[in-house]
């Protein structure tokens, strides 16, 4: 007996293991390793967990956009996610069906199966194929097409900024350093607006662009962009159209264009705040530069814009740091925020949303709920946390924190929709730090979720051929264009180059109705070569003619456009004619010199084919204003007067137009929809007068009309806001004002089903007609099949499963395709039938026949899966080595076999006849090899290699020759080597052996590398205070390039700081030149190598100032002064205007090479309102010799106590107790006696 207790339950443990592996070694042994068509999936594994399974669905491709969602229909009910993963739990030896919901502009593997055990199944979404765009912008060499899908109802706004995501590590062969050789266009070549938010390297898997899109995407449609990278040494970034965020380059903002890519940007740069669009309450401590940030008052403040966003938009902040989470939150209040003093910012805010959060917030705990007792959700940002936070300003109920110290000094949840829009947005706290870099504003994406985007994986090499379409006999700035492939390209001046792929292109001439067109070819053939194709074009001309009525004999003008002028002292009797061509709008200008007369015409002039005569009759027009009323403010309002023209005008201001005696329509609109005002009609009749336009609200009327519905009741609900029932044969209004609304509706009769949509109000009534379609009752029954066996009907997805004699369904009119099948393996019938629905009821019989095991075995195959198809549309798989067993019922089958290993091609007879038997079908499985050449272009020496990463490789190629590998079925990595380093190659590291040969052009070109050149100044100094600087702007400078191993040579200006020159390898001679002789200059010229990377240098330039020091010998005790300016086109640079004085006999200042105008007087800082103007004399300085000069001069006094001197000097005379001698004399004795040098000029 065993008395250890340890050592007994020792024995019990291993007796269970024991047990354990007995049960599954009989399972295993029970596996006969085929795998039947109800096993279909990806890595199924056998069900250990005792009754329940747990099958995990894997997602890759999608981007991560916001709002990035897919979902998996597992026996008819959906299941959705946003993360990578769908975990489905289910119920062991339980057949389960799923169906992967479809994406637009994706296709996707594994979209369907079943399963009835553990699995996992591998689902990856990839871009379909598409045409490539028509036109490439001209310095794009590769591109990746970018499909953006919009899988909601509703259609993104225009002029919609999208979000993407884009994995540059993919790319990284294409893009430079910082991604600036990379821009974003559309099919047509037309560059689209695009802001790098993050991830600007080429080893980023996340890249976050934001793209400015001109049109609207559909609902339920995709829209492709072009993602197009230059050669990586061109720079396409340029703050323009294209930039990046604010701190990703090393001069803040220097590249940043969020301004054309956002509703609303602001990216906080310098040092001054802009207290036109920001308010700053209890911040003393705020400050930018470069950014916003500081730390807010212990008693609260805010930062909040002045700029008010309406209702459908939503904004971005960077907030770069922030403290303590519980005090500190964006502020989004109804108006201008009020302090009031005790610890709280008065209004709406949003404390805190997190990173990239949909919807607008997350509140920090999940204990805040709204009274409805729905959660906010968790609070995922910690204190200190930073990042992009996004805000929307809905309407959303429970979405907003109002600060209410009246109850327990909490922060109480609102109920409702915030419907007070506009609103501002901005931050707020109390005593906490932050830190914001930029804010953005743009549309909220329709229905909230921003459209999917998905990047092909592989980028498009760009081979074009220059395509030149020359007008010959067209006139300047006659816009003309042509048609390829039936799209449009029109241009002002006489030529048009479009560059283009390989392929024929149909073509033809736009009509001008100005000219007569010429041209021998219907069609062009691009084949790798540039062409040039010349079109004539013969000018039509006909006599334009002006009738003059209303004047009396005096003279009246008319000027054409095109610089003719005609002036006629006439009467309606006479007229002025000027030649003129077919087809063309002339712009003129009519006048006379009687005052108030204006010319009214009775058309305006087109010629088209004959003379044109227009009549001219000059009439007194009388100015009428209208007055606007009621607008609110910052809005726009419009005058459309019939026959006169448009005009428009700000909230508050009136429009004031000369009209001639008439009767007039007009309209009126505003930027502000929800406003309106009805125009009219006015008559005026020898006099002017006043207007009033008043805006007052208005809502429109929609009314629903329902067709079809024979009885019951019927509902409408708009925007989840408003419900009206009606019965049926009545209609349903609604009262709204401007807006885009969804609607659905629905009956209280069962036996219809009614519909969903949307409609959009734009100043004016709208109708909606609501079809309802009948639903008709169709009965499956099955016959021969055993009443106890489970069966099943799928149609369009809907399942219905049961073992009852019948499976029920309600469809409306149309064609339908159902599939049948049952889990009683002896029996099946055909996989797929039809039927048609056509007003009534009615059955259909599925009648199952007895089944026979159709067994397909495999040869050949070393790895992988691989699958039959039959025409049945019934499918199945298998991995290698394994049979597929398939249960048909007798007659004939057509089948196809494919694999998943590309390096094998199957051979089998595709089809074969079950007769009442079981039966084999063989399939054999061999290896295929095809031709993969490679080919150059554009290498000017040397040698070059082709190494794959199997180890095979070319060996050496002459230029223009190439290479020829034999390969399988494959995705292959490769790399391109050349002994010419002056060159590189440029290619994509991969290729794909798809069943066909294939070609690989590499295309080689010169390696350029940038050489910075700056200059660093040390200003001149004022000579009271050495190191006081005189203001100046940049002077011109020239730098001289010139290549000592080759023939380059150039000079480069510049007006800045630095020169920025992209050269090759090799050894280069500059010299740095000034126009003005005043520089110090350290390394004014030598040479530099540029080997294979980029090359900076520098040189220092100072001032080289001199001392002039002046003495004067004839007054005594008498305070005087010189003003010295610069004289020339240096002044222009630096200006100099100093204005030195002293008590004593000398001045000192302090002044570099130049020209100099010097005034003396009786000159004193202490009396700036008066002066005695002496004498001006001109200087030169040209810093041939020492550092020093010396001017020597003698002044008297003035013959009088109050002289008038020129303006800028000082007087101490004017005194009126101060008594003079009536006879004083002033000598001026000037002697300049330079220390070393020569005279005084002009001294004898």
């Amino acid at each position: 007996m065993i008395k250890n207790p340890f050592t007994t339950k020792i024995l019990v443990i291993v007796v269970i293991i024991a047990f354990i592996f007995i049960e599954i070694a009989a399972g295993i042994g029970a596996n006969n390793n085929i795998i039947k068509v109800s096993e279909k999936g990806n890595d199924m594994v056998p069900d250990l967990t005792g009754g329940k399974i747990i099958v995990y669905f894997n997602e890759s491709g999608l981007g991560t956009g916001l709002g990035r969602t897919w979902s998996v229909n597992i026996n008819g009910i959906n299941y959705a996610s946003t993360n990578r993963t769908i975990i489905f739990t289910g119920t062991g030896n339980t057949q389960y069906d799923y169906y992967i919901h479809s994406i637009q502009c994706a296709a996707t593997t594994n979209s369907s199966g079943s399963f009835n055990s553990n699995a996992t199944f591998h689902i990856h979404f990839y871009l379909k194929p598409q045409s490539n765009p028509l036109k490439v912008p001209e310095r794009i060499v590769s591109y990746v097409p970018i499909a953006i899908d919009n899988n909601q109802v509703s259609s993104t706004p225009d002029n919609f900024t999208e979000y993407i995501v884009v994995n540059s590590s993919l790319y990284a062969n294409y893009e430079n350093r910082n991604l600036t050789n990379v821009e974003f266009f559309n099919s047509t070549g037309g560059i689209i607006p695009s802001w790098l938010e993050s991830g600007n390297s080429p080893q980023s898997d996340s890249t976050i662009y934001w793209l400015r899109l001109n049109n609207s995407i559909h609902g339920q449609s995709s829209y492709f962009v072009y993602m197009g990278f230059s050669n990586r040494g061109v720079q396409l970034m340029n703050g323009i159209w294209t930039g990046e965020s604010p701190s990703l380059t090393s001069s803040y903002g220097s590249l940043d264009d969020g301004y054309h890519v956002f509703s609303y940007y602001y990216n906080f740069s310098g040092t001054v705040i802009n207290t036109g669009q920001w308010i700053l309450n209890q911040s003393s401590n705020i400050q930018q530069y470069n950014g916003i940030g500081g730390k807010f008052n212990g008693s609260g403040g805010y930062l909040a814009s002045r700029v008010h966003v309406p209702s459908g938009y939503m904004v971005n902040e960077f907030v770069a740091s922030c403290g303590d989470g519980d005090d500190f939150g964006f502020l989004n209040t109804t108006e201008e925020p009020v302090y009031m003093g005790y610890n709280v910012s008065q209004g709406i805010y949003i404390r805190l949303a997190s990173v990239k959060t949909y919807p607008d917030m997350i509140n920090k705990t999940m204990d805040e709920q709204n009274p409805s007792g729905n959660s906010y959700g968790s609070f995922v940002n910690n204190e200190n946390t930073v990042g992009t936070y996004t805000v929307e300003t809905l309407n959303k109920s429970s979405t907003f924190d109002f600060l209410n110290y009246g109850v327990g000094n909490t922060s109480q949840p609102i109920t409702g929709m915030n419907e007070n829009y506009p609103m501002s947005f901005g931050i707020n706290g109390r005593g906490t730090g932050f830190e914001i870099r930029w804010i953005s504003v743009s549309r909220t994406p329709p229905d909230y979720v921003m459209p999917y985007n998905f990047a092909a994986n592989e980028s498009e090499n760009i081979s074009r051929s220059a395509m030149s379409f020359v007008a010959k006999g067209i006139s300047d700035n006659v816009q003309w264009g042509i048609y390829i492939n039936n799209q449009l390209f029109q241009s002002s001046s006489r030529s048009i180059i479009l560059y283009l792929t390989n392929g024929h292109y149909s073509f033809y001439v736009k009509d001008n109705p100005s000219y007569s067109i010429f041209y021998n070819f219907n069609g062009i053939s691009v084949s790798g070569a540039n062409e040039t194709y010349y079109i004539q074009f013969v000018p039509e001309t006909y006599s334009l003619i002006f009738n003059e009525a209303g004047l009396s004999g005096e003279s009246w003008y008319v000027q054409l456009l095109n610089g003719q002028n005609f002036s006629i002292a006439s009467n309606h009797l006479l007229y002025i004619s000027a030649s003129a061509y077919a087809g063309k709008n002339y712009s003129f200008s009519i006048g006379t010199d009687v005052e108030g007369e204006i010319p009214v015409l009775n058309n305006t002039p087109l010629i088209s084919g004959s003379n044109y005569e227009l009549t001219v009759k000059f009439q007194k027009p009388y100015n009428i204003t209208f007055v606007e009323r009621g607008l609110v403010a910052n809005s726009t309002w419009y005058l459309n007067i019939s026959k006169v023209g448009s005009y428009s005008s700000s909230s508050g201001k009136n429009i004031t137009i000369p009209l001639i005696n008439g009767t007039y329509n007009f309209t009126i609109g505003t930027t502000y929809k929800i406003l309106h005002s009805p125009g009219g009609k006015i008559t005026v009749n020898g006099f002017p007068f006043i207007r009033y336009v008043n805006f007052t609200d208005f809502n429109y009327t929609v009314n629903f009309f329902e067709k079809n519905l024979s009885n019951g009741m019927w509902s409408v609900n708009v925007s989840a806001l408003w419900f009206k029932e009606s019965g049926f044969g009545t209609n349903i209004s609604f009262y709204l004002t401007n807006g885009t609304y969804n609607y659905n509706a629905s009956s209280s009769n069962r036996s219809f089903i009614g519909q969903t949509g949307t409609f959009t109000i734009n100043g004016s009534n709208e109708s909606v007609y609501i079809e309802f379609h009948e639903l008709f009752t169709v009965n499956f029954f099955k016959v021969n099949l055993p009443s106890s066996s489970v069966w099943t009907v799928i149609i369009n997805k809907t399942k219905q499963t049961g073992a009852g004699v019948n499976l029920t369904f309600h469809e409306i009119n149309g064609s339908y395709a159902f599939h049948a099948y049952t889990s009683n393996l002896n029996f099946s019938t055909n996989y797929t039938q039809y039927f048609t629905v056509k007003g009534r009821n009615f059955k259909i019989n599925v009648t199952f026949a007895q089944a026979y095991n159709v067994t397909f075995q495999e040869t050949g195959l070393g790895s992988g899966k691989w699958y039959v198809n039959l025409s049945t549309e019934l499918s199945a798989n298998a991995s290698s080595g394994l049979k597929i067993i398939l249960h048909l019922i007798n007659g004939k089958y057509n089948f196809t076999v494919q694999t998943s290993n590309k390096t094998f091609r199957a051979e089998y007879l595709p089809h074969f006849t079950v007769n009442s038997r079981s039966m084999n079908v063989n399939v054999t499985f061999k290896i295929v090899k095809f031709n993969v050449t490679f080919m150059e272009a554009d290498l000017s020496s040397g040698v070059w290699f082709v190494n794959l990463t199997d180890n095979s490789n070319s060996g050496a190629i002459a230029p223009g020759g190439n290479f020829t590998f034999a390969l399988t079925n494959g995705t292959y990595s490769y790399s391109v080597e050349t002994s010419y380093k002056k060159e590189k190659a440029e290619y994509y590291p991969s290729f794909e052996v798809n069943g066909s040969k294939l070609n690989i052009t590499i295309n080689f070109y010169a390696v350029n590398f940038t050489f910075y050149y700056n200059i660093i100044y040390e200003l001149y100094h004022n000579s009271k205070n050495p190191n006081q600087l005189f203001p100046g702007s940049q002077m011109p400078w020239h730098l001289n390039i010139r290549s000592t191993t080759g023939s380059f040579s150039q000079i480069f200006n510049s007006d800045s700081s630095e020169i920025n020159i992209s050269l090759q390898n090799g050894t280069y001679s500059y010299t740095l030149n000034y126009p003005y002789n005043i520089f110090n200059i350290t390394n004014a010229s030598g040479t530099f190598i540029i080997n294979g990377s980029n090359l900076h240098m520098y040189s220092n330039v100072n001032v080289t100032y001199y001392k002039l020091i002046i003495h004067e010998t004839g007054l005594s005790n008498v305070e005087w002064g010189a003003a010295i300016q610069l004289s020339g086109s240096l002044s222009n640079y630096f200006p100099v205007n100093l204005n030195e004085s002293t008590s004593n006999n000398t001045i000192v200042s302090y002044l570099f090479n130049g020209t100099y105008s010097i005034n003396f007087g009786l000159y004193s800082l202490k009396s700036p309102a008066s002066y005695t103007f002496l004498k001006s004399v001109s200087y030169s300085m040209s810093g041939e010799f020492n550092h020093t000069y010396e001017l020597n001069i003698s002044l008297t006094l003035p013959p009088g106590p109050e002289s008038i001197a020129p303006a800028g000097f000082i007087s101490l005379i004017g005194s009126e107790n101060f008594i003079l001698p009536l006879a004083l004399i002033l000598l001026i004795t000037i002697i300049i006696v330079p220390v070393v040098r020569g005279r005084y000029p002009g001294e004898p």
